[in-house]
């Protein structure tokens, strides 16, 4: 039913970017009112109640672990036109806005992305089955490196 379709909406949702505030499921989703379900969600154990650093109601899936925040983000290669910085009103999260506006094609073309300790740090592209870099902050030895066997991964997941 429809109760049941909007609770998988926010189970997807949380799964990928929990915990996270009810405004920020309903922006995602498109769903109005959550107040009602996710309480209800909540009393039926399948979620959890959390303050945010920032004093914000959270919610994520229960039983899941929390970052602790020591950790490091993974070097992550992430899809030309990425919802994380394409249609992020909120990029700067990720992307100091000069090192976005590099990335910006005036034909509105999208490069694939490179988040080096959780920040645009880069670009791909595919090219005639490898991947061709373009690094737009200064990196480590150990981040290029770390980079370069990411992109190594997408290279052997496009030739299939």
């Amino acid at each position: 039913g429809g109760d049941e379709a909007r609770r998988d909406l926010i189970r997807m949702y949380l799964r990928g970017y929990g915990p996270a505030p009810p405004a920020a499921i309903a922006a995602w989703s498109g769903l109005t009112g959550l107040g009602p379900l996710l309480t209800a969600m909540e009393a039926d154990w399948e979620l959890v109640k959390l303050t945010g650093p920032d004093g914000r109601e959270l919610f994520d899936l229960d039983g899941l672990a929390l970052a602790t925040g020591n950790e490091a983000p993974p070097i992550r290669l992430l899809a030309p036109y990425d919802g994380v910085l394409v249609a992020n009103a909120d990029r700067d999260r990720v992307a100091d806005r000069d090192v976005y506006r590099a990335t910006v094609t005036a034909n509105g073309r999208s490069p694939g992305f490179v988040l080096v300790d959780g920040r645009l740090a880069g670009t791909w592209r595919l090219a005639d089955g490898e991947v061709e870099l373009t690094e737009l902050t200064d990196l480590t030895s150990a981040q290029r490196s770390g980079v370069e066997r990411e992109a190594g991964r997408l290279a052997a997941f496009a030739a299939g």
